[in-house]
């Protein structure tokens, strides 16, 4: 029932009177398309690049912003409550995909108007907004709290080298990699700290340095 330019509830906002609210138009539209893998077009007021030049700041000097679509990643898209006008929903998705854009792509399906009035982004990778700490926590409760770097990337398969080949792998050599690895790798020393993640080429059999962290040493 509202739409505004920048797709959230911080732009001007327009009402769109509704003469009948949707009810069986929404769980037609929630489900498909948007599902998988989907062409997105990013919000106008947003960080996309326009022939070099960041969306927003177009829009903000009023200059006309053309956008292309782009796939994104849908993996999940759940309706937790709705009671007209408000419509709450859980998703969750890859990277690059706009909550904002989606909001405002659901209200063009039920030809009514929507934009973002709260988000909440509840998880990232692993890591979750219930474990985690607020602003004002002291510094010693928040030392406690650090976890390593290999929890980022626990996702990933792992691989042990030996100091001679990570000593390699580090100073941008591409050490032979294991037959049974493909895509992105988490390399760790001999103590089981990550050092670097690389990506395991299968046709030349190359581990190819992608990031390397600091060592402690």
């Amino acid at each position: 029932g509202a739409t505004s330019p920048t797709d959230d509830r911080d732009g001007t906002i327009t009402r769109h009177p509704v003469a009948q609210p949707p009810s069986a138009q929404l769980g037609r539209a929630l489900p498909a398309p948007f599902a998988a893998v989907v062409e997105q077009v990013p919000p106008t007021f947003s960080a996309a690049r326009v022939s070099g030049q960041r969306a927003y700041k177009l829009a903000r000097r009023g200059t006309p912003v053309d956008l292309e679509s782009r796939p994104v990643r849908i993996d999940r898209l759940e309706c937790r409550r709705y009671e007209f006008p408000w419509l709450e929903v859980e998703v969750a998705c890859g990277k690059g995909t706009y909550i904002r854009a989606l909001a405002r792509d659901v209200g063009q399906a039920l030809d009514c108007g929507a934009c973002v009035q709260r988000l909440i982004r509840t998880a990232v990778g692993p890591f979750r907004l219930a474990e985690t700490l607020p602003w004002d926590a002291d510094a010693e409760t928040a030392r406690k709290h650090v976890r390593p770097l290999l929890a980022a990337v626990e996702h990933l398969p792992r691989l042990t080298l030996s100091a001679e080949m990570l000593w390699r792998l580090r100073h941008g050599q591409k050490p032979v990699s294991p037959p049974d690895l493909a895509g992105w790798v988490a390399v760790l020393d001999d103590d089981g700290q990550l050092s670097v993640l690389a990506e395991a080429r299968v046709a030349e059999r190359q581990l190819v340095p992608r990031m390397v962290f600091q060592s402690d040493s």
